[in-house]
């Protein structure tokens, strides 16, 4: 069995899941309720295009003017998707619902992804994006290069066949283009030094739920480490608690108190991982 692997050798990897779960498919239909009815406004108001918004040639004009388009944070024209709770999109939908029907999605997903990596090696998971792409949805040529690292988008297609993924491969500058199975598993590296350009376009109906991956075992490599204490400063701050907590604030020679070290704060991870 091919396993997905957090590998730069392999920049881009897809899965066809097949049929999914029948546990995947439950969870998965509640999105997809909540996000009709939460996007309803801004679909009454969809317009539809042509696939030509993704074509190669407007990427070959990004390529030729040295041009890095960033995504919908910094773009607010390169989709007419419909996106729900991205803080980084201002056009994105905020709906409570939505953010509680995904969370049983990801933890149901998080063990079908666990089983497309080899034992002990699927990564942790981030929450990304939610985008429902009616019929004549499209998002334009885009590299994501301000926030690098491994993505995975897990889709759904109404329609096999009749929507796509669109990519570039980093390594070869051939163009590709990957039909939508009925739930595909994409999973790709984010490097400005290699970038990997990728369009969407849908005549149907699909839905994406998008993640950051990153590795378990998380090193000095990937979050940097707290610098050491020095032997004496730290035995003086040990001491120096030692009296505060007993004794009070010592005072000084001219009277006025001692202000303690204040401690630093505790790293905290701002995304909920999954």
């Amino acid at each position: 069995m091919s396993f997905l692997a957090l590998d730069p050798k392999r920049p881009y990897q897809e899965l066809d899941l097949g049929d999914a779960s029948a546990e995947l498919r439950e969870a998965a239909e509640a999105c997809f309720e909540v996000a009709r009815r939460a996007g309803r406004p801004r679909k009454e108001t969809f317009q539809p295009v042509d696939d030509s918004t993704v074509e190669v040639a407007i990427l070959e004009r990004h390529l030729a003017g040295n041009v890095d388009v960033f995504g919908l944070a910094s773009d607010a024209e390169l989709s007419n998707a419909i996106g729900f709770n991205s803080r980084h999109v201002a056009a994105s939908i905020r709906d409570g619902e939505m953010r509680r029907v995904r969370r049983s999605f990801d933890d149901v997903l998080r063990r079908e992804v666990a089983r497309a990596f080899a034992p002990a090696r699927a990564p942790l998971l981030f929450w990304a994006a939610d985008y429902w792409y009616p019929a004549g949805a499209y998002m334009g040529w885009h590299t994501n290069n301000r926030f690098p690292g491994w993505r995975i988008y897990v889709t759904h297609a109404s329609e096999p066949g009749r929507s796509f993924f669109r990519y570039r491969d980093p390594l070869s500058g051939e163009v590709r283009t990957s039909l939508d199975a009925r739930w595909m598993l994409r999973f790709f590296l984010v490097d400005p030094k290699r970038p990997l350009w990728h369009a969407i376009y849908d005549d149907a109906e699909r839905f994406s739920f998008g993640y950051m991956a990153h590795p378990r075992a998380l090193d000095a490599a990937v979050l940097p480490r707290r610098p050491e204490t020095p032997p004496l400063a730290r035995d003086l701050r040990r001491r120096g608690a030692i009296q505060l907590r007993l004794h009070g604030a010592p005072a000084l020679a001219d009277g006025a108190p001692e202000t303690p070290c204040p401690r630093r704060p505790r790293a905290r991870l701002l995304t909920r991982s999954i």
